[in-house]
């Protein structure tokens, strides 16, 4: 089957999307995700696109949004990164994941000002002040320089020691930089891969789906250290909202509210099922 897009460009978002992935593991999930986003994004004004395999005309048609159909599923990362390469309308994207539940109202009109600050950052010649991420979801948050905006924002700056400096959580991304720093990581593990086994098992290894889930779940090389030391590779700036506290509760006080996250190791948490049953939301599982 052909892959199907449905890509579109509204100028008046600033060139900015959403980009939401699945696949047909988790499609149970997907109706409680999108109707928990039109109850508490009710202003939302960026293009919605779901990515996943399969059909996805239920979506499309029951909550307006734009899909992309991929053939298979292609892996955690690597389905996000072909998303992403179709996307090449838009320079700026907002990555939410399936199982970011949004709870409580969206702050529109500072994701608002956040867009404007990360796009005018790109009018600077400098790439070093280009801000390739602003982390929306404060968990963790940020601990460096202090960055204080004419419109009221402030946020932190994510440094370069930082352990978890990329995230999978909510954030306003750079699509290109996004796609970039996952290729490059990919392919030093495959360099790595290919210098320490013989090419036949290399081969294996590199085709091997399961070893690629390890890496980016058991492993999680993207969330630790080894990701961090790849965005050091690049001059652009990784921002984030600014935690209010150590308690639970804090990661209610960001833009977009949702607990990180409502699947764990493959399974959905018992607070999600309580949450649904209370939103009088039906999970076919």
């Amino acid at each position: 089957m052909a892959t199907q897009t449905d890509i579109q460009t509204d100028i008046q978002t600033q060139n900015v999307c959403i980009l939401v992935n699945s696949c047909t593991k988790y499609r149970y999930i997907l109706n409680p995700f999108f109707i928990m986003w039109q109850r508490w994004w009710k202003d939302c004004e960026l293009p919605m696109y779901l990515a996943c395999d399969g059909d996805l005309s239920e979506f499309k048609d029951t909550y307006g949004i734009h899909v992309i159909e991929q053939e298979k599923d292609y892996g955690f990362v690597e389905g996000r990164i072909d998303a992403l390469k179709k996307l090449d309308n838009y320079d700026f994207v907002i990555m939410l994941q399936d199982d970011f539940i949004i709870e409580r109202y969206v702050d529109n009109k500072t994701i608002n000002k956040l867009i404007d600050i990360m796009v005018k950052s790109y009018e600077n010649i400098l790439e070093d002040e280009h801000i390739a991420c602003i982390r929306l979801m404060p968990c963790p948050g940020p601990e460096g320089d202090l960055y204080k905006f004419g419109n009221g924002i402030e946020l932190k700056e994510f440094e370069n020691q930082c352990w978890c400096k990329f995230s999978f959580q909510a954030a306003i991304w750079n699509r290109k930089y996004y796609i970039r720093f996952f290729e490059d990581l990919i392919d030093d593990v495959k360099t790595k891969i290919y210098k320490t086994h013989y090419k036949k098992l290399a081969d294996k290894i590199v085709d091997d789906p399961k070893y690629w889930n390890k890496l980016w779940f058991q492993m999680n090389i993207a969330e630790n250290e080894y990701g961090s030391r790849f965005t050091r590779r690049y001059p652009e700036k990784f921002l984030g909202i600014i935690r209010d506290g150590g308690h639970a509760n804090a990661v209610y006080r960001s833009p977009i509210p949702y607990r990180p996250t409502a699947i764990v190791r493959s399974k959905l948490e018992s607070w999600a099922r309580d949450l649904f049953k209370r939103e009088n939301i039906d999970i076919n599982q």
